[in-house]
């Protein structure tokens, strides 16, 4: 018999190149944080190819990518609460939808108000995904930083 899988959260600590670097940025100043998107995979995708979920405006919206990262770039923290089948349940549920540039425009730009900002009924930002697949409530009030606090302080350090 196969152990289940481990769900890590992974938060992007780099800059891309070009427009997206300058999102990178803008994330990173309005959160004052080191990071500036996050997505769930389902085993470490430090050791080898993991599936990573997330919403990202690179892809155009929610998406489910099998990717190695590098650590150089990525902060990963297991999150044990989540089992593998519900990131698989979010992803068939929301695969395809859209990205909510709105919604993240509040991170990015926290001075506006929130009336302009309000979060899409049908699209998703990557730490609003990670946050309704860790079963968050109000995921949309969830920065990257936030979600890799919350994996931090439920993580085991004296292993």
């Amino acid at each position: 018999m196969t152990a289940p899988a481990t769900v890590y959260l992974a938060s992007y600590k780099s800059t891309r190149p070009g427009i997206h670097g300058l999102v990178n940025r803008a994330i990173r100043y309005g959160s004052r944080s080191i990071y500036s998107h996050t997505q769930v995979c389902i085993g470490n995708p430090f050791d080898g190819p993991a599936l990573c979920v997330s919403a990202s405006g690179v892809d155009d919206g929610v998406r489910g990518k099998v990717m190695k990262l590098s650590p150089d770039k990525w902060d990963i923290l297991p999150v044990p609460w989540v089992p593998a089948q519900r990131v698989l349940d979010v992803l068939r549920e929301e695969d395809g939808c859209g990205y909510d540039y709105r919604g993240v425009a509040r991170f990015a730009f926290p001075w506006l108000p929130e009336a302009v900002i309000t979060p899409s009924d049908d699209a998703w930002f990557c730490s609003e995904l990670a946050a309704h697949i860790m079963g968050l409530g109000q995921p949309w009030r969830y920065a990257p930083a936030e979600l890799h606090a919350i994996a931090a302080a439920a993580f085991d350090w004296s292993k």
